[in-house]
């Protein structure tokens, strides 16, 4: 089974890569961040998510094009690491006539998300398909239009 990851530690030991973005609307600067570096301050344990009335360790980076106090960080795309994403973003699910779906394709790229539905729709196109970002629908066999 699949959990999420919750520690710098563990976003050390599965290979995550992580980018850090300037608070400075004017800069917006980005780079890479060295998670030795900042578990090495901060500790292994120190959660990749801000915890109320905790200082993150992302309030303590400073960017070094504008001297800003304070940057966004963003977990990157691995190609060579399973990051282990407990909910993939976007589902292509087949309903049948009583109501009940099964998932066709789960993925976290639109793009892929989007080809999967066209091509459930080619393989047989009166079964009722659906494209979904999480609860949200966006795209659905059956109906004319989805806003």
């Amino acid at each position: 089974m699949r959990t999420a990851i919750k520690t710098l530690g563990e976003a050390k030991r599965l290979g995550i890569r992580m980018v850090a973005v300037c608070h400075n609307m004017e800069c917006r600067y980005s780079r890479a961040v060295d998670l030795d570096s900042v578990i090495s301050r901060v500790g292994q344990l120190h959660r990749i998510l801000p915890v109320l009335s905790v200082k993150h360790f992302s309030e303590r980076l400073v960017c070094p094009n504008c001297s800003h106090r304070g940057m966004f960080v963003w977990t990157a795309v691995n190609d060579d690491v399973d990051p282990q994403i407990v909910d993939p973003l976007f589902s292509i699910m087949e309903w049948d006539e009583r109501g009940h779906c099964q998932p066709i394709c789960q993925t976290k790229s639109f793009k892929i998300a989007v080809a999967a539905y066209d091509v459930a729709m080619l393989e047989d196109p009166r079964k009722h398909i659906t494209l979904q970002e999480r609860a949200r629908l966006l795209k659905d066999s059956r109906a004319k239009c989805v806003g």
